[in-house]
């Protein structure tokens, strides 16, 4: 059904005055419409070979092992700067000790992120990535990784970031 305000092409004037699709009609620019424009992120990441991505993909995972490792090692030595509380409920021990453990250890967890990021820039860098493609692929697989958990090995981990820095849709 035509309304009132729709040209014959299919497009209707907004109050402005600029030509505006109809409702329902499909545009080259939707999602899944076949169309040739690829994002140009898509293609950076795209255009690394899977040795290399395989590789920085590993020393990513051990990276982030060593994070968590240092800052669950700062957060037990958080605990313990002030030895056991005696006379305490267990509750408000509880409560002291978290404290602790977050006031040492989500500084050191902070600083470690950052120094992942510095170091795999490096090292994606050095191997002859650019800089934009290192950052989508850091970005995309940080994504993932958070989901990942901790016992699971690192070749499963490795192929699980790896799908999901070539898959726009897995991240």
């Amino acid at each position: 059904m035509k309304r009132d305000d729709d040209d014959d092409d299919g497009t209707s004037r907004a109050r402005h005055g600029a030509l505006v699709p109809s409702v329902g009609k499909e545009t080259s620019f939707a999602p899944q419409s076949n169309a040739t424009f690829v994002e140009p992120w898509l293609r950076r990441v795209r255009d690394v070979d899977d040795d290399t991505l395989a590789g920085l993909l590993h020393q990513l995972v051990g990276l982030r092992r060593l994070r968590n490792v240092v800052a669950a090692v700062c957060c037990a030595v958080g605990m313990s700067v002030f030895g056991a509380l005696q006379g305490l409920p267990a509750l408000y021990m509880l409560l002291v000790y978290a404290v602790l453990a977050v006031t040492v250890g989500f500084p050191v967890f902070a600083i470690g992120s950052l120094s992942v990021r510095r170091l795999f820039m490096r090292e994606a860098q050095a191997q002859g990535l650019s800089r934009a493609a290192a950052i989508l692929v850091l970005t995309r697989a940080e994504r993932r990784a958070r989901l990942l958990a901790p016992w699971q090995g690192t070749e499963n981990k490795v192929d699980e970031l790896i799908k999901a820095v070539r898959d726009p849709d897995e991240a």
